[in-house]
């Protein structure tokens, strides 16, 4: 203040002196619900930050990420003879090395910064190379329990992931053992788009309607095998237009799609619970198909639809519906389903346009929306029938 008298110091930032602090530990070691917070005593002030005093230790640090907690001080958590008189080494942290660095006499002290509260220094070097032995069954025979327990759940999802690799592309999925399952699913995917009828064939175009070179877009097909509940496998085919590639200009109106928040799911289990109403879980079939395009999209026909070589030279598709991929898909879904809801009497809510309410007296109705999946609730069975029948 002395040496610039226009500054004014905002004293709200003051205070009480030796009050129990909780600085933030910037990056941790160990178990993943270990502390996040360091418990220290406020013992003085920096230009861009507080000065603490963990006595455990005697080591000082600086912060300004902390938590006050001025009810209390030192005195109630240490006796008066505990608190030894350290030496005044001061330990700064710097923020730009929050980086963690081993040093190369294996994972003890690994071990040990995980067990110490608030530790904010590592050594430093190298980290250790640790090579870890995966056991299988293999012939048929079988594991001991001892070798059993070595295996840990990283391995183990290591192993999954190496044994159930999917298809990258349509050609090594035809030309894999699995050809002919992975023919039907996607012939499955494919009579789905016919039946929403989400593009039509129309002759390869020279310009669009601005006059510009048409941006035609791409496909690929995403692959997966999934374990139905009887255990069996079934491989399941989407085709995704690779919507990057998509020129066409949107605002954010356009494009964004609200989803319902976690807090306002739970409050809704709440009113479930204290009501005592009939629930169901519902998810839409291939939700995205049912949206409307109006826009210029054009995309070359994808692999695995069953044309000549010469028709797919002539010939692209016109986006009719909203596929997979595309940067407004979202929003047209949205803006359908809300059409949809307030055809049969339900009422979306301004400050949570996911939540749809229906009342008629003392019966009332809950739809919750997140993307394509629903939880509808009420204590009138009728109406929770004809919401779930359209």
């Amino acid at each position: 203040c002395k040496l610039n008298p226009r500054y004014r110091p905002d004293l709200s930032q003051l205070k009480r002196f030796g009050c129990l602090s909780y600085i933030k530990i910037q990056r941790k070691v160990g178990p993943k619900f270990r502390k996040v917070a360091m418990k220290t005593i406020l013992v003085g002030y920096k230009l861009d930050g507080y000065i603490f005093l963990k006595p455990e230790n005697g080591k000082f640090y600086d912060s300004r990420d902390v938590k006050f907690n001025e009810k209390r001080v030192y005195g109630d958590l240490y006796r008066k003879n505990s608190i030894k008189d350290w030496d005044n080494n001061f330990e700064e942290i710097d923020k730009k090395k929050w980086f963690i660095e081993f040093d190369e006499k294996s994972e003890e002290n690994l071990e040990e910064n995980s067990k110490t509260e608030g530790e904010l220094k590592r050594k430093r070097g190298r980290p250790k190379k640790i090579t870890s032995v995966l056991y299988v069954h293999i012939d048929g025979e079988t594991l001991d329990e001892d070798e059993e327990e070595n295996l840990d759940d990283e391995s183990l999802f290591t192993f999954l992931t190496s044994i159930n690799k999917h298809p990258a592309s349509y050609k090594e999925a035809i030309n894999s053992k699995e050809k002919e399952k992975w023919i039907k699913a996607s012939d499955d995917e494919l009579q789905s788009m016919a039946k929403n009828e989400v593009w039509e064939y129309v002759k390869r175009p020279n310009i669009d309607k601005k006059g510009r070179k048409p941006n035609i877009i791409d496909s690929r097909w995403i692959l997966k095998e999934k374990v139905e509940k009887d255990g069996n496998i079934k491989c399941k085919a989407r085709l995704v237009i690779r919507g990057f590639k998509d020129k066409n200009q949107y605002n954010l109106q356009e494009t964004y799609a609200p989803v319902s928040r976690l807090a306002l799911i739970r409050a809704v289990l709440v009113i479930i619970n204290k009501y005592d109403l009939d629930v169901v879980q519902m998810d839409v079939k291939t939700a995205f198909l049912n949206g409307k395009i109006d826009d210029e999209i054009y995309m070359e026909i994808p692999e695995g639809v069953k044309v000549s070589e010469k028709f797919r030279r002539e010939n692209v598709c016109k986006i009719k519906r909203s596929l997979y991929g595309l940067k407004i898909s979202p929003k047209r879904w949205n803006e359908l389903f809300t059409e949809i809801a307030s055809k049969i009497g339900l009422v979306s809510h301004y400050d949570e346009p996911c939540l749809f309410t229906w009342r008629e007296g003392e019966k009332f109705l809950i739809l919750l929306l997140y993307v394509d999946d629903m939880l509808i609730a009420s204590n009138d069975i009728n109406k929770l029938d004809e919401v779930k029948q359209n």
